[in-house]
């Protein structure tokens, strides 16, 4: 069975909550490992080893999440030659704040200190913001109408009016709030001590409790501890001057208004 949906990101945007909220829907399937990789990281697997992950699904709509497609080169490419009639979502962020939690994400795993580091260190970095470069090229292959656009601004204000927009798009009935609707995933798990803990020799243990069922309430435990006042994350003006003039190439492909994103 081929999958006839992808998520494709962007990074930071909501993905993994939509993951879990799809998989309670009765006409969805996603297979159990959210991020396959496959038109990225995986390629070489080759087209049976994807199609096993979708082995016996019947249900209306079938799909995969991985959010690193939409920048990493000749995933999009790929993923519309192997699936040409499938659907593709996009989520974007406000790139200024999508790139702060993007950063905290590269604290924790490799140790960065600053963004500037992180921009001289991981050209990825830069690139993973730059939503409407990604979106440019991706509408040029996908046709339009296979094509969903959706903005994490209504994930966080209206998730249920969110998935709706999903729902819609996949063609699945409307179906009563997913027991994840208004749970927060993906925050950074012990953000100020995950380093540290990574130098003295336990990083294979964090790594193990992330992906455990005591994630989730470490997380609401930490939340509940952060103070209201959050370290100031400013990013370089050179990398500011990128974001605005890729925030006017998504005005322009999407004819919308996004000055609240200047």
């Amino acid at each position: 069975m081929k999958p006839n949906f992808l998520v494709i990101g962007a990074q930071r945007a909501g993905t993994t909550w939509l993951y879990e909220c799809l998989r309670e829907h009765p006409e969805i399937f996603l297979p159990e490992t959210k991020e396959l990789h496959y038109f990225d990281l995986n390629h070489e697997k080759g087209d049976e080893w994807y199609f096993r992950h979708f082995e016996g699904a019947s249900e209306k709509a079938i799909g995969e999440i991985t959010p690193n497609y939409y920048q990493y080169p000749g995933a999009i490419e790929k993923a519309y030659a192997l699936l040409p009639d499938a659907k593709f979502i996009f989520i974007l962020r406000e790139p200024k704040a999508r790139a702060i939690s993007q950063f905290a994400l590269f604290k924790e795993k490799w140790g960065l200190t600053s963004i500037e580091q992180a921009l001289k260190e991981k050209p990825e970095f830069a690139d993973l913001s730059l939503q409407g470069k990604h979106l440019q090229r991706i509408s040029s292959i996908v046709p339009k109408e296979n094509l969903l656009v959706l903005f994490y601004e209504d994930l966080a204000s209206n998730p249920l009016s969110f998935l709706s927009s999903v729902y819609r798009f996949l063609g699945v009935r409307e179906v009563e709030s997913p027991s994840f609707l208004n749970k927060r995933v993906n925050k950074v798990l012990l953000p100020n001590v995950q380093q540290t803990l990574r130098n003295i020799g336990v990083g294979k243990l964090l790594d193990a409790v992330k992906e455990s069922k005591l994630a989730e309430p470490i997380k609401r435990a930490i939340g509940k501890l952060e103070t209201p006042k959050k370290q100031q994350v400013n990013l370089p003006d050179s990398f500011l001057r990128d974001l605005n003039e890729d925030i006017n190439r998504i005005e322009q492909i999407l004819n919308i208004d996004l000055k609240h994103w200047k």
